[in-house]
């Protein structure tokens, strides 16, 4: 399969970690002649089944961060 670089590039942005605004926000940074159609685009890398969604949990803590409360409350 080929791919244009822009193409790419939104692939490799689309890692998890992003919204589609961020995405389009770095794009534009990088690359000036950003074509402006790149919301759509995502959109369409999207329903082919090209990149996918992630839910942010707002409510998950990470090891290190449960473990320093613990240490805070126990230390």
């Amino acid at each position: 399969m080929f791919i244009d670089e822009s193409t790419a590039r939104i692939l490799d942005l689309s890692d998890g970690t992003r919204t589609a605004a961020e995405i389009i926000t770095q794009l534009e940074h990088e690359q000036a002649g950003a074509k402006g159609n790149e919301l759509e685009w995502i959109e369409y890398l999207f329903v082919e089944g090209l990149i996918g969604l992630r839910q942010k949990n707002p409510t998950y803590v990470s090891a290190n961060a449960k473990s320093e409360q613990i240490c805070e409350q126990y230390g």
